[in-house]
């Protein structure tokens, strides 16, 4: 991402919805255009003054598309259009231990709640441990446990979200680790206890899992 500016305007090199806008900003009551078509971001400063105001009670004006939403603002309220093909969620599914499926739907988040924590309240949700291990850089191997769990997510299109043409479905791995992995335990720099990662159609969990033992770095 690289900035060009003069006393005039302001270009950046950034991927970017379709966006237009009118608004104050910063600290400074500046009057300011910004416009997007997709690639890059230019702001135009069409009046400023030194005069601080409150940020807080900024005005805007804008639209923008973006994730196949059309969203917009006025003074201080927001308002979005999801657009025919935008994929809505449709299903959670957790496998179980009898390898059937427990599924979060809208109508089981109606009944039980939005927040109801469907996984930790499933019947019988399988979950198996295996031994994993993680090579540093310098060669030195970590060794944990890995909790592997299943789900499988379900999107389609808002249009046809009764069909099941067009659906997008992503089956993946939860992993738990029992003690932290990755190149700097314990330090400010990162670590992890937890991850996911995709299975293919063909796998058991410790299939993925292995695949993800041999592929994925954290470091990388």
């Amino acid at each position: 991402m690289k900035t060009y500016k003069n006393k005039f305007f302001e270009f950046t090199t950034w991927i970017h919805g379709i966006r237009l806008s009118y608004e104050p900003c910063s600290y400074y009551d500046t009057k300011q255009i910004s416009l997007s078509l997709g690639w890059g971001i230019i702001f135009i400063d069409i009046w400023y003054s030194e005069k601080e105001h409150d940020v807080n009670d900024t005005e805007e004006y804008w639209f923008s598309y973006h994730g196949s939403q059309l969203w917009f603002r006025l003074w201080k309220k927001h308002k979005s259009i999801r657009m025919p093909w935008f994929y809505e969620w449709i299903r959670t599914s957790y496998l179980c231990s009898d390898w059937k499926w427990e599924h979060e739907t809208l109508e089981t988040r109606k009944t039980k709640g939005k927040f109801f924590d469907f996984r930790e309240n499933c019947k019988n949700i399988f979950k198996e441990k295996y031994p994993y291990t993680y090579t540093l850089r310098d060669w030195i191997i970590q060794e944990t446990i890995a909790t592997v769990t299943v789900e499988e997510r379900e999107w389609r299109p808002l249009l046809l979200k009764l069909l099941p043409i067009f659906r997008q479905i992503r089956k993946i791995i939860d992993v738990e680790f029992s003690d932290p992995i990755w190149e700097w335990v314990w330090s400010w720099k990162g670590w992890t206890l937890w991850c996911s990662y995709g299975m293919k159609a063909w796998e058991t969990p410790e299939q993925a899992l292995r695949r993800m033992e041999n592929e994925r770095k954290f470091n990388r």
